[in-house]
This record gives C-alpha cells, sequence and structure tokens, in this order.
C-alpha cells in the first residue's frame, strides 16, 4: 500500500500538470471576476452621473420637472439593482504560486516517509501505517490491465475534499502491489 501511495505521490508531471491548471483555471475565473466588477463600477458610475445631471438640470431649470421623475425613479432602480449585483460578486483571488523547489522537496519528504514507514514495518511497529490509513479514506483494488496476477489500486484520500477535486490523476492509472497489501 505504502509503495502504491508513494508512486501516485512522486509522479511530479501529474502533480505539475494538475497544479498548472488548476493555477489557470483560478488565474481565468480571478480575471473574469475582477473585469466584471470593474465593468457594473464604471456602469454604476455612468448612472450616478446621469442622475446628478438630471437633478442639476431640475435645479437650475433647464429640465421640465415632468420628464424628471421617471427618469431620476428608473436610474436609481438600475442604481440600486446594479449595487445588489456588485455586493453578490465573489471576487475570486489568484491562486498563491508554489516555488519550483517546493515540488523537489515534496519528493524527498515522501521518498523519507516511505523509508521510515517500510523500517517500521519491517520492525513490526505499524504506528506509520495506521497515520497513513488515517489519510486514506477508500482503497479499490481491481484486476490489473497487464493480465493475471496483476493489481491495479486506486486510491481517494481526505486531500480530495480539502482540493474540491477528485484527485490529481484523471485518466493514468497507478499499478503496483502484490496484492499482499502493506
Amino acid at each position: 500500500m505504502v509503495d502504491v501511495l508513494q508512486a501516485e505521490l512522486l509522479r511530479p508531471e501529474v502533480t505539475t500538470a494538475f497544479l498548472e491548471a488548476f493555477h489557470a483555471e483560478q488565474k481565468s475565473i480571478a480575471q473574469k471576476a475582477v473585469g466584471h466588477k470593474r465593468d457594473l463600477t464604471a456602469k454604476m458610475q455612468r448612472k450616478m452621473a446621469n442622475q446628478t445631471r438630471l437633478i442639476d438640470g431640475v435645479a437650475d431649470g433647464s429640465l421640465d420637472m415632468k420628464l424628471f421623475g421617471a427618469k431620476v425613479a428608473t436610474l436609481a432602480e438600475e442604481i440600486e439593482q446594479i449595487s445588489l449585483e456588485l455586493e453578490q460578486l465573489e471576487i475570486v483571488e489568484a491562486p498563491i504560486e508554489l516555488h519550483p523547489s517546493l515540488l523537489i522537496k515534496y519528493q524527498k519528504q515522501l521518498t523519507d516517509l516511505h523509508t521510515v514507514l517500510q523500517d517500521q514495518i519491517n520492525a513490526g511497529d505499524l504506528t506509520g501505517v495506521e497515520a497513513i490509513r488515517e489519510l486514506i479514506e477508500q482503497v479499490t483494488v481491481y484486476e490489473g490491465r497487464e493480465g493475471a496476477g496483476s493489481v491495479e489500486v486506486h486510491l481517494q484520500g481526505k486531500l480530495n475534499a480539502l482540493i474540491g477535486h477528485d484527485g490529481f490523476i484523471a485518466s493514468d492509472d497507478v499499478y503496483g502491489g502484490s496484492g499482499r497489501g502493506t
């Protein structure tokens, strides 16, 4: 089991592809939200400027009072609607970019974790294995595509709930294990 977990977590191309796609999508969402907010704010400012011109027109006598009421009411409704839309608009922050060396450090930590866990298992200490089991919610074992005796293992962990994704691997499968389950 530890070997399969390490194989999945140590695939830098999968992790990198996931992070790049995730960051690109988050940036796109953030840019669209900021653009929409900017457009709404500009539209509201134009409506407010029109409203001020109408009030000034009535005040200096250049605008007939009969036209004033309907136009100001319409502008007030439009301004209120834009204001509500701005309040409901969620601005998504652009994702924090990870430093490139972080992935290398992560891979080393996983290798170290594997070594420590394997040493503990060999010594009969299952404390580390229990900690890993706390992170993994579901393990599904299938017959592998490579024929009789091969095993395909799918892991689903608590990280999925945190990142709101079905996992790092979308189409590739992780193969491994002898079926003995360490």
